[in-house]
């Protein structure tokens, strides 16, 4: 215990030591503690008071925000369902507002409206509540039901396009994702529509009683059309079919205007894919809608029976079938050869017939023609025909259309005829298929004939009421027509009309054409030349004018007399001259003016003719036409040849060439002497031609039809042509003849020619002046002269016109075995001729 105590003083002692040393440093920290028991009691203080005041905060503040932020916190909440509560309810009133947008025809709306609901029925907020998989299911149901409907508004397209709904179609079906969709299934529209058309127009005009019990085909429902109801069912179904293609055209040119693809984004592959493959469909789709029209018009064009058709009924079919392949050109450059052979097969049917007719209709015209002119106007023209209404502008421009080789056809000629257009005010081209418009500009042809029926007023007259008498006075009539070719003109006009609508059998309808021309051509040649006299003499039908003539008869004429039966169906009966026509009153001239009306009105009608050319070349362009060649080198070169054999009848019965030949034989020709007095045959011959002359002025003067300069002169060359041969013939009548004669033949006829250039006002020299020179002449040819005259003259001569010639000349007199050896060479020219 003492080591413990005394180390605890010793610890003690240290510890106070210790104490000691650090009382100073104590009692500073002493103090330093008292301060910060200080500042704890202060900052105790200050912590009640804070909590205090963060109690009375709590109370006042906290509580109250946070009330604040539960009630903000459920009105968001109620906010949301609400909102849902509003969508669901507009879920169910979209198929109502649906169909207000499509019955506004705002169709883009009406898609985005279903589009925008279908994703909100997939949308995270509304999918826990029960009712929204039903809406997504009707939503379903609703854009199946939308999308039908647009596609029933897409199919009336194809009857009416309308621009701005077709634009929200397009809109639409984009929004869809269905572009090439709609293209496919407009096309198909398009083709259903051309045949629910066709058959519903079929079945519109088809007979009743034929269309019990099962449905029938759309080309058996043709057939059960009536004859009469064909040509309105035609035009019905092309206006139809029309509205159709062109309301495809213009599908096509929205597409072209609105979806540029060399403007598009190169950059989106999609939608430049898309354009193309709509514009591939719809560039394709021309030719397939056009082969579906053709086919519908051609089943009923080939189901029709047309043969018992009138002529302008069947030519309003050709023009419709004519225009509508003008439109299947222009719209898909097709040539339409279904089309085209359809109506070849019915024409060439209906023409055979229709051409038969009419050469029938032709003859029986010819049988009762009266030959007298029908008094047209003086600039008259197959042009001022209404059946040449609608050729006129393509027959005056022919010579233009051939230098430029281009169709002579509505589409060419006048400038090119477009169908289809844009804009939707376009008239069907279908509403008059023919040009001509009698009703809106009536036919004036005829002259103006005043009420005294008795005279004609002058067109060139000024006081339209004043009367003229006498040969001048009377109409100037350039235009010569009968009633019988002003026929031939008219359905020269409508026989045009079909070749130019249908081109096919354009060379059988214009070969058909020329026969009628023949035929005219042929009849007034047997009518009128038929009563020739000294056909003994002389002969004024050239070799030409034969060859034709015979041609007609051997193609044209039906032979009776032949024992071979007749199978050509463009065979037609000789025609019989009317009674009423009088070719024998000596009055009259043996009917001069008849003769000069049927020739005349047969040499106008070569000029008509001749204006045709041009045009028949055109249409006759792509095909042979040696037929038109022929009947222009041939038959229209001898129309003017015509005017001698028929006015030769008038004018040789003017002149008794029996008389004349016995007056000649009386004469004296070997007399010794030169006689200064021509003979009495030769005052005969005047003093006839006199009567002639003033019978033809009083025929002229009686009558009401101007005689052309070109018949005084044919009538003149007629008559000296035969006063000629019968001097040739008179002068081989005489069997001898002196010097003295011969120079008394040569006074007669110098006498002779000298009154016929007076008479006739013709210049020298005459109608064969040569032939009757020579011949005066050959009488002091030498003997190697006069053998190779007889040679070359062989043809122009006959035998005995030689034979007389060798035994009166001057060499032959006095030498017979010249004359012998002369006559020798004759006889054997005459063999070999045979």
């Amino acid at each position: 215990m003492k080591a413990l105590t005394a180390q605890h003083h010793t610890v003690c002692k240290q510890v106070v030591d210790l104490i000691n040393q650090k009382q100073e440093k104590f009692n500073t920290q002493f103090e330093g503690f008292q301060d910060i028991q200080s500042q704890l009691s202060t900052s105790l203080l200050l912590c009640q008071s804070t909590r205090s005041k963060l109690s009375h905060a709590n109370s006042l503040y906290t509580t109250s925000s946070l009330k604040i932020l539960s009630t903000f916190r459920r009105r968001n909440v109620t906010l949301d369902l609400l909102k849902s509560l509003n969508s669901i309810k507009a879920l169910l009133q979209t198929e109502q507002k649906l169909n207000q947008l499509l019955v506004e025809e705002n169709y883009p709306s009406a898609i985005t409206l279903i589009l925008d609901c279908t994703q909100v029925t997939h949308t995270q907020g509304l999918k826990h509540f029960s009712c929204i998989a039903a809406l997504s299911s009707k939503l379903s149901d609703t854009l199946v039901m939308t999308e039908e409907y647009l596609d029933e508004v897409l199919s009336k397209i194809c009857i009416q396009f309308k621009s701005d709904v077709y634009s929200k179609l397009q809109v639409a079906y984009t929004l869809l994702g269905k572009s090439r969709v709609a293209v496919d299934q407009l096309l198909m529209h398009f083709t259903s529509t051309v045949h629910n058309t066709a058959f519903a127009t079929t079945q519109q005009y088809a007979d009743k009683k034929y269309l019990t019990g099962t449905k029938k085909q759309y080309g058996d429902l043709c057939k059960c059309i009536e004859e009469s109801k064909v040509l309105p069912c035609l035009t019905t179904l092309c206006k139809s079919m029309w509205t159709i293609l062109q309301n495809y055209y213009k599908v096509v040119k929205w597409h072209e205007k609105n979806t540029n693809i060399s403007a598009s984004d190169p950059n989106d592959f999609e939608v430049n894919l898309n354009k193309q493959y709509v514009h591939q469909k719809l560039q394709g789709g021309f030719t397939r809608l056009w082969n579906d029209v053709q086919g519908r018009v051609s089943i009923l064009i080939l189901s029709s029976t047309l043969s018992s058709f009138k002529l302008d009924d069947f030519l309003q079919v050709l023009a419709i079938v004519h225009k509508l392949t003008l439109i299947g050109e222009e719209f898909c450059s097709s040539d339409s050869m279904e089309l085209h052979n359809s109506i070849k097969t019915q024409s060439s049917n209906y023409f055979t017939k229709y051409h038969t007719k009419c050469l029938d209709e032709l003859r029986i015209f010819l049988e009762n023609e009266a030959w007298t002119p029908c008094p047209v106007k003086n600039d008259f023209t197959i042009l001022h025909l209404q059946e040449f209404r609608s050729l006129r502008h393509s027959i005056r421009n022919a010579s233009r259309t051939l230098s430029s080789n281009a169709s002579n056809d509505d589409s060419s000629v006048s400038g090119g005829t477009f169908y289809f257009s844009a804009d939707s005010a376009t008239s069907c081209p279908f509403d008059q298929p023919l040009h001509a418009a009698p009703l809106v500009e009536p036919e004036d042809i005829l002259q103006d004939i005043p009420d005294d029926p008795s005279g004609y007023y002058s067109d060139d007259s000024d006081d339209g009421n004043s009367k003229h008498t006498g040969y001048e006075s009377h109409i100037k009539q350039t235009s010569c027509l009968t009633n019988t070719s002003l026929s031939i003109l008219r359905l020269c006009g409508k026989y045009l009309q079909m070749s130019k609508y249908l081109k096919l059998i354009a060379s059988t309808v214009i070969y058909s054409l020329f026969q009628l021309f023949e035929y005219y051509l042929y009849v007034v040649y047997q009518f009128f030349s038929r009563d020739q006299t000294s056909g003994k003499i002389v002969s004024v039908t050239s070799l030409k004018l034969q060859s034709v003539l015979k041609r007609i008869k051997e193609n044209l004429i039906h032979n009776h007399d032949s024992a071979a039966p007749i199978n050509h169906s463009d065979r037609v009966a000789l025609a019989e001259i009317s009674v009423e026509v009088d070719l024998r009153n000596q009055d009259t001239l043996f009917g001069l003016t008849e003769r000069v009306v049927a020739v005349e009105s047969l040499v106008f009608l070569s000029t008509q003719f001749q204006l045709l050319h041009s045009y028949l070349k055109c249409l006759l362009s792509d095909q042979t036409n040696n037929t038109l060649h022929q009947f222009y080198t041939q038959t229209m070169s001898v129309v003017s040849d015509l005017r001698k054999p028929v006015y030769a009848c008038v004018a040789w019965k003017s002149i008794d060439t029996q008389q004349i030949l016995l007056m000649m034989s009386r004469v004296d020709w070997e007399v010794s002497d030169i006689i200064e007095k021509h003979s009495p045959y030769v005052d005969y011959i005047v003093q006839s031609l006199q009567v002639f002359i003033n019978n033809v002025n009083t025929v002229r003067e009686q009558s009401e039809v101007q005689f052309p300069s070109a018949v005084i002169t044919v009538m003149w060359d007629n008559i000296i042509t035969l006063v000629v041969r019968v001097l040739i013939e008179g002068f081989s009548c005489a069997r001898k003849c002196s010097s003295g004669g011969r120079a008394l033949m040569q006074l007669d006829w110098v006498q002779l020619s000298t009154k016929l250039s007076e008479m006739s006002q013709l210049k020298p020299p005459l109608p064969l002046q040569p032939l009757i020179d020579s011949y005066l002449k050959a009488y002091y040819m030498q003997e190697s002269v006069l053998e190779e005259y007889l040679r070359s003259q062989f043809t122009e001569y006959s035998y005995r016109q030689l034979e007389s010639l060798v035994l009166c000349s001057l060499v032959c007199q006095n030498d017979k075995k010249t004359r012998q050896r002369l006559l020798t060479q004759l006889e054997e020219q005459k063999s070999h001729d045979r």
